[in-house]
């Protein structure tokens, strides 16, 4: 049985969505994903995840469908969308996220980068299935999240996020809540305590 193919939707300007990623040792890492709008804007959404799933310039999934759906949808003078991650290993399969240091590292650079020409972030990491609170430690689950939440705050650009904060403290996975559920503000610094609660727990 073959896999059904997932076409990004008529919003999205195909021919001029960029993908910055690299592979070696037959692992693949994806950095961002850009995707215009087919509109006038002068407006960007910058969205963090967990990881990259497969997603191509070619082919989408119902996560980066969803995602940009509702941008298109909630954010009107929005025009474009780069899409990041957590970490950028180009696995959907989350028990490898602890390795490859070196990239993250990269990761974080040009996610910092991308941050700086940004008019809004929407945050969407939520938390890997069937992790143990130290297994999270293990992968630095919420040291990563602390990273971007202080990148985001030093930018001083507006954050979002999607219905409510998972277990008090996760952003909810973008990819699986309704699109009904719109995008609401969350206050940075009340983010950033409880995620520094989390470390030194």
């Amino acid at each position: 049985m073959t896999n059904r193919v997932i076409h990004y939707k008529d919003t999205v300007n195909t021919s001029a969505i960029t993908i910055d990623c690299e592979c070696c040792d037959d692992t693949c890492y994806r950095y961002s994903l850009t995707a215009p709008f087919h509109r006038e804007g002068g407006k960007s959404v910058l969205v963090v995840m967990m990881n990259p799933s497969k997603a191509t310039a070619q082919v989408s999934d119902n996560t980066i469908n969803n995602v940009l759906t509702r941008i298109h949808n909630e954010c009107t003078e929005v025009s474009k969308v780069t899409i990041t991650n957590l970490y950028p290993l180009y696995e959907t399969c989350s028990e490898k996220l602890q390795n490859h240091k070196v990239k993250s590292k990269i990761n974080f650079e040009k996610m910092r980068r991308l941050m700086s020409h940004a008019d809004l972030v929407l945050l969407g990491w939520g938390k890997p299935s069937k992790k143990s609170n130290k297994a999270l430690k293990e992968i630095k689950y919420h040291e990563h999240a602390l990273m971007v939440v202080e990148m985001v705050q030093s930018e001083e650009l507006p954050a979002f996020v999607v219905g409510d904060l998972r277990e008090d403290l996760y952003p909810k996975h973008l990819g699986r809540l309704s699109l009904e559920i719109q995008m609401s503000p969350i206050s940075l610094t009340a983010l950033a305590k409880k995620i520094r609660k989390a470390i030194s727990g």
